[in-house]
């Protein structure tokens, strides 16, 4: 029994060195993103046209995934991304978080670092709970098929 609570107790300690966290990636005002590794340290976001480039590779953004955010005002883009994990269980991703005072959570797009194909869009939103401060959920949007395939032939070499 004393082994049992010994471990239980050694896990506790040790779960937050497994806990995952994306790093920050600063967009300057030349439209460069900042933060990345050097492997993918050629990569810049252009906020009119909504174009992310990385190395020889961009992808426009489609409007079937602008859909999802296109009715914000005043909106703030930043980014966050994550490659220092097994790209065999999730890729290498950058995201990008579209938000507004009103919907700070607003909309994240995500996007293979290697391929820029978008893999995911989420909404997320916090759901109060009694007792608690409340439940943050992904809320996760479906991609229709058209619109994974407008992702694919929106990616082109620089």
């Amino acid at each position: 029994m004393k082994n049992w609570i010994l471990i239980a107790i050694m896990l506790t300690f040790q779960l937050p060195l497994f806990a995952h966290e994306d790093t920050p990636i600063t967009l300057s005002k030349e439209e460069k993103l900042i933060g990345l590794p050097e492997k993918y340290a050629n990569a810049e976001f252009n906020r009119a046209t909504f174009t992310l480039a990385i190395n020889d590779q961009q992808i426009i953004i489609p409007e079937c995934i602008k859909e999802f955010f296109n009715h914000y005002k005043d909106y703030d883009i930043s980014f966050s991304a994550s490659w220092y994990h097994n790209s065999e269980l999730l890729p290498h991703y950058i995201h990008m978080d579209i938000t507004t005072a009103e919907n700070p959570y607003g909309c994240q797009v995500f996007f293979n670092l290697e391929t820029l194909e978008i893999y995911q869009v989420n909404k997320p939103k916090v759901i109060p709970k009694e007792g608690y401060p409340g439940f943050y959920t992904a809320n996760e949007q479906i991609i229709s098929e058209e619109c994974r395939e407008s992702v694919l032939n929106s990616i082109t070499k620089k």
